[in-house]
């Protein structure tokens, strides 16, 4: 049986990937205001920074052995991981550049924040999972 995605040119391949990308987005938001109008927005808070780190976890992990990198990558492999995490491709504006001896991971432009302020919710804090990349790809 043919892979369906060996039908797909590159340039579809990359346009699907980010719509899996914007969809984890969009799954994320659904779930959260589910909780938010059940049981209130602390608890929604509270459940999604939960989701987040474990969810990063996987994904630093999967992209890690996805890009072959040795254990301690280094700043150098972190880039190339967050170079291509979901929120690398599914944000309108990413930037991740070095300063010194520091990599800077910056979302911005984040697609969470413009659906809120589109549809005047309020803004939310977003809790910074990025730790579970360092720990994955600098420390293991």
């Amino acid at each position: 049986m043919t892979d369906k995605l060996d039908l797909l040119s590159k340039e579809e391949l990359k346009n699907l990937i980010r719509i899996y990308a914007k969809n984890i987005y969009a799954l994320d938001g659904v779930w959260f205001q589910s909780v938010e109008e059940g049981s209130g927005m602390d608890k929604a808070m509270s459940h999604d920074k939960n989701a987040w780190i474990r969810f990063t976890r996987v994904e630093a992990k999967r992209i890690k052995a996805f890009l072959n990198l040795p254990d301690k990558a280094g700043l150098e492999g972190l880039e190339k991981a967050l170079a291509i995490r979901f929120s690398a491709l599914s944000n309108p504006s990413v930037s991740i550049f070095r300063e010194g001896d520091s990599l800077i991971y910056r979302i911005n432009e984040c697609r969470v924040q413009s659906a809120r302020k589109a549809k005047e919710n309020i803004f939310i804090y977003c809790e910074n999972s990025f730790s579970q990349y360092m720990k994955i790809l600098l420390t293991r």
